[in-house]
């Protein structure tokens, strides 16, 4: 089936911004909400133009993305891989705007998961078609990709062994096989895009880790080119 969706990209819709887009992906786990915290507390030390740390599903301070993420991870009833595509697509087009704004306004932004969680998880654990989701994701993000993202990978066992004790959500509560297709399709997504993925070991301690990330930020072309133009 082919999708007669067409996909923008960043020049024809005029998309032209000065700040930094940073993203952290990873599986259930891994500690990427815990990193992309302290690599925000990091920078903003440093930097007067750091945006509120965001996410997705969720936001930084809209009511409705709030209630969007309460359903999407913590409602019981079963639902479809379709069913949470659109619930993340509703998500991420409401989440354009604060995105946006930020960045035209030259700030640096750092978001817990973005569009390839959506190909990770609806499209790896789900199974659905990617061809669909990318066209579904362009439509809903407006062309915008990130400038750095970093995946955070651990295992599927260092991950329970983490969330052991812990009220588990939705995609937490998923089958082993699931979260093995999810951390499958995070690898190839991060093969398909060298430039921008840099995969970072999640297993060692967390200063470690953070210490990893902030050196690979800092040595990013993408940072290198945003100071400059802070000059």
């Amino acid at each position: 089936m082919k999708y007669m969706i067409e996909t923008p990209n960043k020049k024809n819709n005029g998309i032209d911004y000065s700040g930094l887009f940073i993203t952290f992906e990873g599986p259930e786990g891994s500690g990427k909400s815990t990193q992309s915290k302290r690599i925000y507390d990091i920078l903003n030390k440093e930097f007067e133009t750091l945006a509120p740390l965001t996410k997705e599903p969720g936001g930084p301070e809209s009511d409705l993305q709030s209630k969007i993420r309460q359903l999407y991870f913590f409602n019981e009833e079963e639902r479809s891989p379709e069913a949470d595509l659109f619930l993340m697509l509703t998500d991420r087009a409401l989440h354009q705007r604060f995105l946006l704004k930020n960045l035209v306004n030259g700030n640096i932004v750092i978001c817990d998961r973005y569009a390839d969680s959506t190909r990770a998880y609806q499209g790896g654990g789900g199974g659905l078609d990617l061809n669909m989701i990318d066209a579904f994701n362009a439509i809903a993000t407006k062309g915008l990709e990130p400038d750095i993202t970093f995946l955070v990978d651990a295992s599927y066992e260092t991950a329970m062994k983490r969330k052991k004790g812990d009220n588990l959500d939705y995609f937490e509560k998923k089958e082993r096989d699931f979260h093995m297709r999810v951390r499958d399709m995070y690898h190839k997504i991060a093969i398909e895009n060298p430039n921008r993925f840099i995969v970072v070991n999640g297993e060692p301690s967390i200063e470690v880790v953070s210490q990893e990330i902030l050196k690979n930020v800092i040595n990013h072309s993408a940072y290198q080119a945003y100071l400059k133009r802070k000059i």
